[in-house]
């Protein structure tokens, strides 16, 4: 084998790191996220259904009403929970793959300001149950992105 004195030497240093990323940055970023694109669907949403009572010929006043006193249990506040809990989700994967280091310690500082935030808007709309449950479902979404990250993590 010939040797090339032109060729740097070889070494075993892994010049490869792990990226870690900031908590903070994470925090702030799927927060944004799952409060912003949910108060962004939920005003989207409201206006669709807003346009489609309208043209059932609805007055004003009912539209009103129909939208700011949707049933828990309708097909409406359904879709709306199951758009929710996904917002929810895609946001604890992108907490989780933001910090990329001990993620489920930052994802529970991102769940716990989304669970003190629900409890400032929607404690007064739902009963005990409801929103105990929902907030389960919440904090599973949650969780659910964050493992989804963990578990494809490169």
């Amino acid at each position: 084998m010939e040797n090339n004195n032109y060729s740097p030497p070889k070494s075993n240093i892994n010049t490869k790191t792990e990226f870690k990323g900031s908590p903070l940055k994470a925090v702030i970023v799927a927060t944004s996220i799952d409060i912003i694109g949910s108060m962004t669907f939920g005003v989207i949403y409201a206006f669709i259904y807003a346009i489609v009572l309208s043209s059932e010929g609805v007055p004003p006043e009912q539209i009103e009403k129909a939208i700011t006193n949707i049933d828990t249990y309708s097909i409406h506040s359904i879709i709306g929970t199951i758009i929710g809990l996904s917002i929810s989700l895609c946001a604890g994967y992108i907490c989780a793959r933001t910090v990329n280091y001990k993620e489920y310690k930052v994802v529970t500082v991102y769940a716990v300001i989304i669970l003190t935030f629900s409890l400032f808007i929607g404690a007064s709309k739902y009963s005990l149950i409801e929103y105990i449950i929902l907030n389960s479902l919440s904090l599973m979404f949650i969780y659910s992105g964050a493992w989804l990250y963990v578990k494809n993590k490169p």
